[in-house]
């Protein structure tokens, strides 16, 4: 929106500002599929860590979901992660889909995220509006030709 004033013209502008959500780390993890190994370091705030998921996914599959706790129900605002892939001496700058669900509940998943993104560096996500929930699942979508070991090394929760 641009205004142009005339000389000597004032007038009186309401502004809605976004607040940068604050960034937490969940309290915790549920891995339905025993093969996420180490998902514990998807949210122990080391990017020197990582959780990854041990079967290399095929070209067009998704990894399966892993859970993150929030704690007591919190209003989610979106998501911060950072992707990448096995072997970690390979470029991690690559495109991967994520799909990440909430609930409010912990039995009825809704939708918040499903979109390609660039791994190998922070992604924030953020939601339309904020959502009350007690944990997050994400899964990611290997869009690459060829079958890969998918990682993540870290995962948080934008608070209000």
């Amino acid at each position: 929106m641009s205004i142009r004033l005339q000389p000597g013209e004032t007038k009186q502008i309401d502004v809605a500002l976004t607040p940068i959500s604050p960034w937490m780390l969940p309290t915790g993890h549920i891995s339905p599929d025993p093969n996420w190994y180490y998902p514990q370091n998807a949210y122990d705030g080391n990017l020197d860590t990582h959780a990854y998921y041990i079967y290399a996914t095929a070209p067009g599959d998704y990894t399966p979901f892993i859970e993150f706790l929030c704690g007591e129900a919190k209003n989610i605002t979106g998501f911060k992660v950072y992707l990448g892939r096995q072997p970690l001496s390979v470029d991690q700058n690559i495109p991967q889909g994520v799909d990440i669900d909430i609930t409010s509940d912990g039995n009825t998943w809704i939708d918040a995220v499903d979109l390609t993104i660039t791994g190998g560096q922070w992604v924030e996500l953020y939601l339309p509006s904020p959502v009350l929930a007690v944990k997050a699942r994400l899964r990611i979508l290997n869009v690459l030709a060829t079958s890969c070991h998918m990682t993540i090394k870290e995962f948080m929760f934008g608070v209000a």
